[in-house]
């Protein structure tokens, strides 16, 4: 297999990608994390937009084709490229230092080490997603008499909120490195 084949096969971005993903990763965080009950959220140029009421919302997001359906889809998107991203940050610690780390992301009691700049970054993502939930539960209270709308974003909650207490459980610095 080729190098970009197995790249691809194994579904991960090389350090550049990974740098260059974290900012804006970071970015729509801050911004979901600002979401308040009856604002609507759009998607433009990679990034989400805060879309607050005033009476010309309805018709803004109907000409600009916004939807809720739309908005999941993104939402999703997202998720999944933020897991990537952090995915590859937990991969780059197993590839550099496989003698310190077992491949224990899903069982907590393992002793991992990390990087101080790969933790630093770990960190930061729980406390972003953190945030975020936070905000995806204001845009939940705009959208309660959905219920398909209402229970996707429940489940993108909690698939966050599975995320960070899984980064947490992992995660220890090691200051020696």
């Amino acid at each position: 297999m080729s190098e970009e084949a197995t790249k691809n096969f194994n579904n991960q971005l090389s350090k550049s990608e990974i740098d260059n993903n974290v900012t804006s990763a970071l970015t729509n965080l801050k911004i979901l994390s600002k979401i308040k009950t009856e604002n609507k959220l759009s998607y433009s140029n990679d990034k989400f937009v805060i879309d607050e009421w005033d009476l010309t919302q309805p018709v803004r997001r109907w000409w600009s084709s916004e939807s809720r359906k739309l908005t999941i889809k993104k939402l999703e998107e997202f998720v999944e490229l933020l897991f990537s991203i952090i995915d590859n940050i937990y991969n780059s610690e197993l590839d550099s230092n496989e003698a310190d780390i077992t491949n224990s992301y899903y069982t907590p009691q393992a002793k991992n080490t990390f990087r101080a700049e790969n933790s630093t970054i770990l960190l930061t993502f729980v406390t972003e997603i953190n945030n975020a939930i936070v905000g995806l539960n204001n845009l939940g209270q705009t959208y309660k008499h959905d219920i398909s709308t209402a229970s996707s974003l429940e489940m993108i909650v909690e698939k966050l909120n599975v995320r960070s207490k899984k980064i947490t459980n992992i995660l220890r610095i090691n200051k020696s490195k």
